[in-house]
Parts: structure tokens; C-alpha cells; sequence
């Protein structure tokens, strides 16, 4: 071998004794001289009865395989990680990634290190991601059986782990979504990585559960595609929050279409968006001239008021809810005396998108505040 640093054998066994990943060191002779506890767990314990080639047959790959990850006169590797991902175990399609690194022992033995990702790495519990949502990270054959991750995925299923051993993805795919997971199947197949592909798999009690895949090839050094790795983001959450969503939007509609009240939606800037019938018969013009932009809110406005209902448009935008008294100016009626009250609207993420105005005729009470005023005053 061609050793790329020299460290002390005993030292780099303590280090790596308490690495959660398996890790092996493994000789000129491919003969296992020591591995951590984490790889006791997969291949067994080291015994004296291991002979050269005892690497391979320990992780059940076979001799190409075994000449990737060990060639005999290995470059120098400048301290720097080699991957791998290679068929190994009894069942066919089966994927361990190996990382291999060259070291060199004082006494001048020279040792390969090497780091598996086994079972264990893959079948950890739920990931939560950014979006609150669970995340399943599993790893497949290219006939679609779960080799890891069987008990995360399970969990977002709602399923025991023992639903899925030994059944393929397709299986647990809806019968509407068949027809597309094959076709997203194959793609990824032939080599191509397919991001956020929706589709429902069946929970519990054949109940749909929508999912979000994103799935890649795993390849071998040959660029032969040996199995399927990917994430599968449990949507079930989010699909909730849209159903309420839209709902919550429904009633809003109604709400504004039937109150009695002149209502306005006007842009963060100030811009109207959407006027009810109650506005609409209070001016005496239709909202479509409105969104053209014949009329402006500040055409409806005493030209003495509009100052505090522009200061009453940018103080909503910071304190959420604001109100102003104006004069408005409704053709044959002239002025009359409106409270208006302005509500901040958020968006799904919580984002400002607009502002709500809503219009009360204080007309009567107005007047007679004026009057009791100029009487005071008098």
C-alpha cells in the first residue's frame, strides 16, 4: 500500500472506539486487524481464525468489488476520503457506501480505514426538517424492497415495521398513483434523480397519506445503477393546513361579500384590490373601474383628510391595526363623516400581503360632536 499519513495504531483505535460509524482497519493482505464496536454489530467479532481475503467474506461482497475498495497498489491518496458504494450481504441489490482512507502505523504496517454505512445509519427515527413536516430517509433495491429506513417510514405510515419487511414501495403506493411512481420509477432506474414527486401511499387501515419522494440512483463504480436511496417527507401535516386554508379563505369570501359594511382590500401600498357591493353602492361606481384605474381611494377622500389616512396606511403596515376618521365624498350626498378601520392581512407563512378597510358611517354622531364643540367654544 501507499500510505498517505503516518499516526500511532493505538491511538487511531482510541479515536475511532468512539465513533458511532462503523470503522475497520484492514491490512496490505485484506485481513481485518481491528474494527470498532459500531462494526462488530454488523460483521461480528474479530477472531483469530481470519485469514487474508477475510474482509470480503465478512461483508459478503464479492472479488471486483473487493479489488475497487482494495486494489492492490493503491495511488497515494494524499490523505484524502475514496467512496464506494458496493452490492453487499445475501440479499441481491443490497448497498453498503464504504469510505477508505490510508494510514501508516509507526511501526511502519500500513492499513486501510474504512467507514460503513450500515442498517442502523439508515433505520434512525424521524427527521424533523424546516417545514415541521417528518422526513423518511430509506434505501431500496432496484425492485423497490426496503433494505433501510424500514422503521422511519413506517412511523410516518402510522404501520408497524413489520408491515413493510420484505414488500416493495410499490406496493404501498395508491392505486391512482401507480401508473406515475413506475414511470418516476424507471427514470431513476436509468440513472436520473427525481426531486419532489407527490404521490399517496397507504397508511393504517388502507387510509391514503400524501408524501413528497425525492429519489437518486446509487451507483457503483461502473456507473451501474445497484439501488435506490431517497426521502419521503410526510405532507400529511401540511395538507391539513391547506384544506383549512382554503376554508378559512371560503369564509372570508362570504363574510365580505354579505356584510353589510363598505369593505375595501388595498395593497400594501395603498392600491385597492377587491371592493364589496356595500363600497361599490356607497361611491356609485362599479370596482371595475376601480381596478382599472380610473378611481384611487384618494378620489373618495376630502383632499383636507387624506394626509391622515395615508399616515393611517403606513402605521398599519408596522402596528397591525389602525383607524382614522374622514370625510368621504359620495357625489349628491357630499361629505360625509366615515370611521375607517384598517387590519393588517397575512399570508399563509405569516408575511404581510394587504390591508383590510372597513367603512362605518359616524355622519350623525360627527355632526353632532362638531356642533357640541363649536357651542363650547362659542
Amino acid at each position: 500500500m501507499a500510505p498517505s499519513s503516518t499516526i500511532s495504531t493505538d491511538l487511531l483505535k482510541t479515536i475511532l472506539g468512539f465513533v458511532p460509524v462503523p470503522v475497520l482497519l484492514v491490512d496490505d493482505q485484506r485481513h481485518i486487524r481491528w474494527l470498532n464496536e459500531a462494526a462488530q454489530t454488523l460483521v461480528g467479532p474479530v477472531d483469530g481464525d481470519d485469514g487474508p481475503g477475510a474482509f470480503g467474506d465478512r461483508l459478503g461482497l464479492d472479488s471486483a468489488d473487493v479489488e475497487l475498495v482494495l486494489p492492490p497498489n493503491p495511488p497515494p491518496t494524499n490523505g484524502s476520503w475514496t467512496e464506494f458504494s458496493v452490492n453487499a450481504g445475501e440479499r441481491p441489490g443490497q448497498v453498503l457506501k464504504i469510505r477508505r482512507r490510508y494510514v501508516q502505523g509507526k511501526r511502519g504496517e500500513c492499513l486501510a480505514v474504512l467507514a460503513l454505512e450500515g442498517a442502523a445509519w439508515w433505520d434512525a427515527p424521524n427527521v424533523g426538517i424546516l417545514t415541521g413536516n417528518r422526513c423518511a430517509v430509506f434505501e431500496a433495491t432496484r425492485a423497490g424492497i426496503l433494505l433501510h429506513g424500514t422503521e422511519s417510514l413506517a412511523d410516518s405510515l402510522r404501520r408497524a415495521p413489520n408491515e413493510l419487511a420484505g414488500k416493495s414501495l410499490s406496493s404501498l403506493v395508491t392505486g391512482e398513483n401507480q401508473s406515475a411512481w413506475k414511470k418516476i420509477w424507471e427514470q431513476v432506474l436509468e440513472g436520473h434523480t427525481v426531486l419532489s414527486f407527490e404521490c399517496q401511499m397507504y397508511g393504517a387501515n388502507q387510509a391514503a397519506h400524501p408524501f413528497s419522494f425525492s429519489l437518486l440512483p446509487v451507483q457503483n463504480l461502473k456507473g451501474e445503477v445497484v439501488g435506490v436511496r431517497g426521502a419521503a417527507i410526510d405532507l400529511e401535516s401540511q395538507k391539513h393546513l391547506a384544506y383549512a386554508l382554503e376554508a378559512a379563505q371560503e369564509r372570508f369570501n362570504l363574510v365580505f361579500e354579505q356584510a353589510s359594511d363598505p369593505i375595501l382590500i388595498l395593497s400594501l401600498e395603498g392600491e385597492i384590490l377587491s371592493a364589496n357591493q356595500p363600497f361599490e353602492r356607497m361611491i356609485g361606481i362599479r370596482s371595475d373601474s376601480l381596478f382599472r384605474g380610473e378611481k384611487a381611494w384618494e378620489d373618495f377622500v376630502a383632499a383636507d383628510d387624506v394626509p391622515a389616512v395615508l399616515r393611517c396606511i403606513e402605521q398599519c403596515v408596522e402596528k397591525t391595526t389602525t383607524s382614522v376618521e374622514c370625510r368621504l365624498m359620495l357625489g349628491q350626498e357630499g361629505s360625509v363623516w366615515y370611521e375607517q378601520r384598517f387590519n393588517l392581512l397575512h399570508d399563509e407563512r405569516g408575511k404581510p400581503k394587504g390591508i383590510l378597510v372597513v367603512a362605518r358611517n359616524i355622519h350623525t354622531r360627527k355632526e353632532l360632536e362638531l356642533s357640541l364643540r363649536e357651542e363650547a367654544l362659542a
